[in-house]
C-alpha cells in the first residue's frame, strides 16, 4: 500500500479533527511540490502542522483556521492562522 503525500495527510489531518471538533479548517496546499523534498522534512512539515492545530483547539478558541503551504526562493513557507480565536499567544510570557 502506498504512503500517503504530505498533501493528503495534512487534508486527512483536518477532516478527522474537523469530524470532532467545532472547527472549519481551509487548506490551500497546492503551492508545493512533493517531490522536492524528503520523506524526514515532509514528516517534520506534518508535525509542526499537527502540533499547531493542537494548539489552536486547546487554546484559542477558534472556529474558523487557515492551512497555506507554498513555495518560496528559500524553501517553503507554512502559514497557519486563526481567524478568530482567542489568541492565547499575544501576551507575553513573563521571563
Amino acid at each position: 500500500m502506498k504512503n500517503p503525500g504530505l498533501r493528503e495527510s495534512i487534508y486527512n489531518l483536518t477532516r478527522e479533527i474537523m469530524e470532532v471538533n467545532n472547527i472549519r479548517i481551509t487548506c490551500a496546499l497546492t503551492g508545493f511540490i512533493e517531490s522536492s523534498a524528503n520523506e524526514k522534512f515532509k514528516l517534520n512539515i506534518f508535525r509542526i502542522v499537527q502540533e499547531q492545530l493542537n494548539n489552536i483547539i486547546k487554546h484559542a478558541n477558534a472556529a474558523n483556521v487557515g492551512i497555506v503551504l507554498s513555495a518560496t526562493d528559500n524553501g517553503i513557507r507554512v502559514e497557519i492562522t486563526d481567524a478568530d480565536g482567542r489568541k492565547a499567544w499575544a501576551n507575553p510570557l513573563p521571563v
